[in-house]
């Protein structure tokens, strides 16, 4: 009887949709309508043609469907979405937000309720501001080496900086603290000399400010030092010039720390900042024989200069052009002098923008690659 009793509890899924049954969404974009509302944009995998071929060597097609509505909010867009549909928008999957930069300068904060509220919303996903367009736009450009274009943005950003998708996560962290101002990758459509077609392109990273309003954009290299800053950052290629010699050297960096030491002195408020990594000389126009250690230790302290005056200038632009803290400058503070950090909580943006910043940068080069002087 007992166990006759039991089969009442173990039904199974009876509420379960099948999967020939649901839209599976994997890119959305969010844009500002001209009228009222909100643009939304699905980009949606159709399995029976992500298969790179049909047998006979020649492509299916486009694996995926690009569909768009309006609404007044994202659930009423999704659900004038909906009605083109034969299938059930299955929005749990969404690896890539993108949204576009006029709604990103009006304020974010309209949009977060749904992507915090909802359970279908991933955090770990990544989210993507498109720098001089729409989102829309970028959904529907096909990416020439993945059959779902919105996979190739994340790519791109793993490549780069390295790390898991979590830019969405890592928003509403700094987005709900008074230490840290949101920062979120940049993507762009760009056409140029060098291709025949329209594609999608990372640009850096785009500055938030406490209202959750755009003030500005970082180029890649710039937003690359920011993540290092942060400790976010896992690889990069540092490009400098030896002094001594009439060359450059490119060293690629691994094993990248960044360490942030806030100190405070009475009124006298301090930040050092450490980085460190380890790295490889990939290219060299120096001349110079890397079997000698000297050789070596030149360019190690090169490297070094590169890095801390570039440091230096980025920290610099951000405090005299956005005076947005996307260092986590506070978020240290807070952490080490939670009781001075309640006076100073307030009016951080301003403590910020006049906060002495010293840079300190130790990286040491393990390898000089397959050769030791030049070959020419």
């Amino acid at each position: 009887m007992i166990c006759s009793g039991c089969l009442f509890f173990t039904t199974g899924c009876w509420d379960a949709t099948e999967l020939n049954d649901r839209a599976i969404v994997l890119g959305w974009g969010i844009d500002k309508d001209a009228h009222k509302g909100y643009i939304q944009t699905a980009q949606i995998a159709i399995p029976g043609l992500l298969s790179s071929s049909d047998g006979t060597g020649e492509n299916k097609g486009k694996g995926y469907l690009v569909e768009s509505s309006r609404g007044d909010n994202i659930l009423d867009g999704l659900n004038r979405m909906q009605v083109k549909l034969s299938r059930e928008v299955f929005a749990s999957h969404r690896k890539g937000l993108f949204v576009g930069e006029g709604l990103a300068r009006d304020g974010l904060k309209n949009i977060l309720d749904e992507l915090t509220r909802s359970p279908t919303v991933r955090l770990r996903s990544d989210m993507f501001i498109v720098r001089n367009g729409q989102a829309m736009d970028v959904l529907k450009i096909q990416d020439p080496l993945e059959r779902i274009p919105a996979l190739a943005a994340l790519k791109m950003r793993r490549n780069i900086w390295g790390g898991g998708e979590k830019s969405l996560r890592d928003f509403l962290i700094a987005a709900n603290s008074k230490g840290m101002s949101p920062i979120l990758p940049t993507v762009s459509i760009q056409q140029d000399d060098l291709s025949s077609e329209p594609q999608v392109q990372m640009e850096g990273a785009a500055i938030f400010d406490e209202r959750l309003k755009l003030v500005g954009f970082l180029n890649v290299e710039d937003s690359s030092l920011v993540r290092w800053i942060t400790d976010k950052l896992r690889r990069r290629t540092i490009v400098a010039e030896v002094p001594g010699t009439k060359g450059r050297v490119s060293v690629d960096l691994r094993h990248m720390k960044g360490r942030i030491e806030p100190m405070i002195d009475g009124s006298d408020i301090r930040v050092a900042v450490t980085l460190s990594g380890q790295g490889t000389i990939r290219e060299s126009s120096t001349q110079l024989d890397f079997e000698k250690s000297a050789n070596v230790s030149k360019v190690e302290k090169a490297v070094d200069q590169c890095a801390k005056a570039h440091a230096i200038a980025v920290i610099d632009k951000v405090q005299k052009q956005y005076k947005t803290d996307v260092f986590q400058f506070g978020e240290a503070i807070h952490q080490k002098y939670p009781y001075q950090w309640r006076k100073l909580q307030n009016h951080w943006p301003d403590k910020f923008a006049e906060l002495d910043v010293s840079v300190k940068v130790s990286l040491t080069v393990r390898n000089a690659g397959l050769t030791g002087a030049s070959l020419v």
